[in-house]
Parts: C-alpha cells; sequence; structure tokens
C-alpha cells in the first residue's frame, strides 16, 4: 500500500487483509460498493454473519 509516495503497507493480498489496516478498510469498501450495485440495496457490512 501506498500513500502520498510512501510505502505504509506491504505484503499479499491475504497478510493484507488479515492486518485490517488501510488496504483491507479499501478493499471492504470497494466489495460493499460493488455488492450494493449488483443487488440494488444497501449492505451493511462487508463480512458476512453467520447465524
Amino acid at each position: 500500500m501506498i500513500e502520498e509516495g510512501r510505502i505504509t503497507e506491504q505484503g499479499t493480498h491475504a497478510e493484507l487483509l488479515r492486518n485490517r489496516g488501510h488496504y483491507y478498510r479499501l478493499y471492504t469498501q470497494q466489495f460493499k460498493f460493488e455488492k450494493e450495485q449488483a443487488y440494488g440495496v444497501a449492505v451493511t457490512s462487508a463480512v458476512p454473519v453467520i447465524k
């Protein structure tokens, strides 16, 4: 992850998601947006909830 020309996070996709840093927030926001566009509804959580 590069912010303002500096490397702030690095690793594989899985590692970056596991660290829950800025990359994780950007990725989950994008996933949420795409899901909302696909289904036409607002998604309250990008993380699935199992009941």
